[in-house]
């Protein structure tokens, strides 16, 4: 799981977080937990990860692309690139959202994001692990919310 926090968006943002209408930070929570799932899915599509340093994903291995392009392809419409780590779409659609006292914490429900964000042979970063964070056109887009909204 990983937690965004709005005073990590940017250190203009910092300083006023504690002053922010409790009303106007609900708003900024249920705009977030949808924008950064879009944002999320949208940079897994392209092949990329949403994890800032990480670029794009590794590329499938000789045994997987074999499969693809044996029956993968055929009953799923996989394709070897971009490496957009979709198959039945079931593990994407697994990705979760919700607001938290702090900011908002988003998470995968499926086992097989785990093995994706490291504990497979070779890591494809879905969600950043303890000190990483999102890559800075996620945070920006947050940012952007949380600057409407509150009008800074």
């Amino acid at each position: 799981m990983a937690t965004i926090k709005p005073n990590e968006l940017s250190k203009y943002l910092k300083n006023r977080v504690n002053d922010a209408n409790k009303k106007t930070f609900k708003k900024w929570q249920t705009r977030a937990k949808k924008e950064i799932k879009v944002e999320m899915l949208e940079y897994i599509s392209k092949g990329k990860s949403p994890v800032e340093g990480e670029g794009n994903y590794e590329k499938y291995s000789d045994s997987y692309k074999k499969q693809i392009r044996k029956s993968l392809s055929k009953k799923y419409g996989k394709k070897i690139r971009p490496v957009n780590l979709k198959l039945t779409g079931a593990m994407l659609k697994s990705l979760k959202s919700r607001a938290t006292i702090k900011g908002i914490s988003v998470w995968f429900s499926s086992k097989i994001a785990k093995y994706h964000n490291g504990d497979g042979r070779v890591r494809r970063a879905l969600l950043p692990r303890d000190n990483e964070r999102f890559n800075r056109p996620i945070r920006n887009k947050l940012a952007d919310i949380y600057i409407k909204l509150f009008k800074l």
